[in-house]
């Protein structure tokens, strides 16, 4: 009785405080701030989302949401370098993705209460996992008005690119966790959004499944300078935007 109690009040809110149409929940692993071409994405969206004047709850989330106290095991990661740069590059996805989840979860609820529908857009694939394990922890009508985006921002694989750096090595148990948890995560999310075509053609040529799986290329872009509106530019041509 306790809980069905729980569940009418829980329903009332959601019928009488809707505020908003969608609620955007932008979510990274990395702080907002920094010199990452993925960091200047989310910022130019968010910033983007909350100037468009739709209706629209837009917010970003990360796991220096948890507060003060995820801050020593968030960069912790530093001093593990030292010892073994193959566990720090796990340490540095794996302790941030499990300070994520239950401050991701708290986030979706109130999304929910404020909005018809959710859209979480996870820009890495640890923050899609948290995203897909917040969704299934909802009760199962709440579930159909989640949906988890993820962006593909790695070039071929989160692996291959800290192999690059020659932090991991090939095959080592951090470079097939970063691995499995792209594939877990490839798989699960309701959407797809590459930022090239030549990423979407090679990941769906390794895994035919996300053929399956609704997608959109939208290439980054820039902000046009809207104080320029009227003024006769000095030069023209084709901005390119590059990445690794």
């Amino acid at each position: 009785k306790l809980l069905q109690r729980r569940r009418a009040a829980i329903t009332i809110v959601m019928k009488t405080d809707n505020k908003y149409s969608t609620a955007i929940i932008i979510v990274l692993l990395m702080r907002r701030q920094g010199d990452t071409g993925l960091q200047k994405h989310v910022n130019n969206y968010a910033n983007y989302l909350q100037n468009s004047h739709l209706d629209l709850d837009t917010k970003v989330v990360n796991p220096f949401a948890a507060g003060i106290v995820a801050y020593p095991a968030l960069g912790l990661h530093r001093f593990i370098h030292f010892l073994n740069p193959s566990w720090a590059v796990g340490w540095h996805h794996y302790v941030p993705y499990l300070i994520l989840k239950p401050v991701l979860k708290r986030h979706v609820r109130e999304a929910l209460r404020r909005s018809d529908r959710v859209v979480v857009q996870a820009q890495d694939p640890w923050s899609a996992k948290a995203a897909t394990e917040a969704k299934r922890s909802l009760y199962v009508r709440d579930q159909k008005r989640v949906r988890v985006v993820l962006t593909v921002h790695f070039n071929r694989s989160q692996a291959e690119e800290w192999a690059n750096k020659g932090r991991i090595q090939r095959g080592d148990a951090t470079y097939r966790l970063l691995q499995r948890t792209e594939q877990i995560s490839l798989s699960n999310v309701d959407r797809l959004v590459f930022v090239s075509r030549a990423m979407q053609a090679y990941l769906e040529e390794q895994f035919p499944f996300i053929s399956s799986i609704p997608s959109k290329v939208v290439p980054n872009g820039v902000i046009p300078n809207s104080g320029s509106q009227g003024v006769n530019c000095r030069y023209s041509g084709d901005l390119i935007s590059i990445g690794r």
